[in-house]
C-alpha cells in the first residue's frame, strides 16, 4: 500500500485505501455487512466463507465476500 502525500508515518491507513485491499480480515468480514465477529467466524469454520491462509493468519479475498453476499441476497420474506 503506497501511502499519500499528507499521510504521516505511522498513521492508520484512511478508509479509501481499506476499500481497495484484496485481502481483509475475519473482523473487518463482520464490519462489512454488519455482523457479529462470532457469526463471521462461525461462517469460517462451517466452511461457508472461504479463506486464504498465510500462515496462522485467516483473510478472506473482498471478492469472495461480495459473492458471498450477493448470492445469498433475497427479497425480503421471501
Amino acid at each position: 500500500m503506497v501511502a499519500s502525500p499528507d499521510s504521516h508515518p505511522g498513521s492508520a491507513p484512511a478508509a479509501d485505501d481499506d476499500r481497495h485491499r484484496l485481502l481483509i480480515t475475519v473482523p473487518e468480514v463482520a464490519r462489512a455487512p454488519h455482523i457479529g465477529r462470532r457469526q463471521a467466524w462461525e461462517l469460517v469454520w462451517r466452511g461457508e466463507l472461504p479463506v486464504v491462509r498465510f500462515g496462522r493468519p485467516v483473510r478472506v479475498a473482498r471478492p469472495v465476500l461480495e459473492r458471498f453476499v450477493m448470492e445469498r441476497s433475497a427479497p425480503y420474506r421471501a
